[in-house]
């Protein structure tokens, strides 16, 4: 997807007030919703998730401060991030949600200390923890939104997609591709579900992020069945590689 010229000045000029404001160096800033996804709909904001890094001697501080910078939204604009060191540790622990930014289609700002941040990241990526994360996320948004008469239709995809991410854990065993159609791609689905998705994704894009549609006992079925067939199975092995590989390359970035 192209971002157009005047959004990503507006994207840019706020990553660099933060950047004055908070006293940090921002070296990795992407677009994390459904614009990345690429099923966005006309009306949809844009998700802006960036990673920061402080000055060396407020790593060194025994005062435990404040790790995330929140803005308020504003207007199309939802612009947070996450300091390094609290983004480290969410590696460590397999957040699927970082991985996600790091394969981002969609970048703003990429510095020198982002190649080796994804690299130490990737090194430590756990499927069976992001496995289980996608399979819960999926069963919530069923039970939660897919039970009506009607139906909005990025809900579908908010169940869809997740399922699909541990269809590809499954046969890759590695991050998954943040792009909807990439990911879609990569795995083994029936044709009249892949249809029945194009279909709705071709409506979703012409419409508010609020639009319903009626039922489609296509993808019911479809998303039952997986969310069944899914309980039983996980990849095969969880990440053998050793976290304190994360302790290195932060002293290297902090100076240390």
């Amino acid at each position: 997807m192209t971002i157009a010229p005047d959004i990503r000045r507006g994207i840019e000029a706020r990553l660099a007030d933060i950047e004055r404001r908070f006293g940090v160096e921002v070296f990795y800033a992407c677009e994390s919703g459904s614009r990345a996804w690429d099923f966005a709909s006309e009306d949809s904001d844009y998700d802006v998730r960036f990673l920061y890094v402080h000055p060396r001697n407020w790593y060194l501080s025994l005062t435990e401060q404040r790790d995330v910078i929140e803005t308020p939204i504003e207007g199309v604009y939802d612009v947070n991030g996450w300091d390094l060191r609290k983004a480290l540790r969410l590696a460590a622990k397999g957040n699927p949600v970082l991985f996600e930014w790091l394969s981002s289609p969609i970048h703003y700002l990429r510095r020198p200390l982002f190649e080796g941040f994804r690299a130490a990241s990737f090194g430590v990526f756990d499927p069976q923890k992001a496995y289980l994360h996608y399979l819960n996320m999926a069963e919530g948004q069923r039970r939660a939104y897919l039970g009506g008469e009607a139906v909005r239709q990025k809900k579908y995809f908010y169940a869809v997609r997740p399922l699909l991410a541990c269809l590809y854990l499954l046969e890759r065993r590695a991050v998954i591709p943040m792009r909807f159609s990439d990911l879609i791609d990569a795995v083994s689905v029936p044709t009249d579900v892949c249809e029945a998705l194009a279909d709705l994704l071709r409506a979703k894009r012409q419409v508010s992020e609020v639009a319903e549609s009626s039922r489609l006992p296509i993808l019911d079925r479809w998303i039952d069945e997986t969310i069944d067939g899914l309980r039983s199975r996980k990849p095969d092995a969880a990440s053998t590689a050793d976290p304190t590989s994360l302790d290195a390359f932060f002293r290297s970035a902090i100076g240390g």
